[in-house]
């Protein structure tokens, strides 16, 4: 009787299967949850492991940077040494500008005491009584200027010492009209020694050039 209460024709009672099923679920979830682990749990391996992870990347980063400072002192102290290397260059061209500018002043004195050199032998060769008013002669950049110099002065000397003699001779200088309205032997007098104050003056080239014009106009006027 009692089996026919719990199974009729092979068909488990629908009560004793809820049952059943019940008791295993809660049987297998306490099994579960024993053996499971917490949710953000993190082991010792795994801590260990990513510690020795960072300390690799901050040596690597630390090894990166140091490299970086040896860099940037290298590239410091070779800066450096490109300024001092340009101020250097720039020493050596202002004294080398300095040397050929002295050099250049040296080579113009040199070519002009040649030149008045030249021109001295010219006066004693050609013009020997002028010799001793050698200085009084306008210089030139070329000898056949100077020579031609030299025979203008010559005609001005000779025209003022006829000059001078008829004056003496007469007793009198009498006025002579010149292309300025000034006139006579006074005024080329005046001329005159306007010429000789300048005349082998460093510096008056341009005043005696100037008063030696003068002076051969209005020795022509006579």
């Amino acid at each position: 009787m009692s089996d026919e209460l719990e199974q009729k024709d092979g068909v488990t009672d629908p009560k004793n299967a809820e049952a059943s099923t019940g008791t295993g679920s809660q049987a297998s979830a306490g099994s579960g949850s024993g053996s499971g682990t917490q949710p953000g749990y993190v082991t010792e391996e795994s801590y260990k492991g990513l510690q020795t992870a960072m300390n690799k990347q901050k040596t690597k980063l630390e090894n990166e940077l140091a490299a970086l400072k040896q860099k940037l002192e290298t590239s410091a102290a070779e800066l450096e040494e490109a300024k001092i290397a340009v101020a250097e260059k720039t020493k050596l061209e202002t004294a080398q500008n300095e040397l050929n500018t002295s050099i250049q002043s040296l080579q113009a004195e040199r070519d002009r005491l040649t030149r008045q050199l030249n021109q001295q032998q010219i006066v004693l060769a050609k013009f020997p009584e002028l010799a001793p008013l050698a200085s009084y002669i306008p210089t030139a950049e070329s000898d056949e200027a100077f020579e031609a110099n030299a025979q203008n002065f010559q005609a001005a000397l000779q025209q003022y010492v006829r000059l001078t003699i008829k004056g003496t001779f007469e007793g009198a200088n009498p006025p002579v009209s010149s292309g300025n309205g000034s006139g006579g032997s006074e005024l080329i007098d005046k001329l005159w020694n306007e010429t000789y104050k300048y005349a082998g003056i460093a510096g008056k080239e341009v005043e005696y050039e100037e008063a030696y014009a003068k002076l051969q106009e209005a020795l022509k006027s006579q």
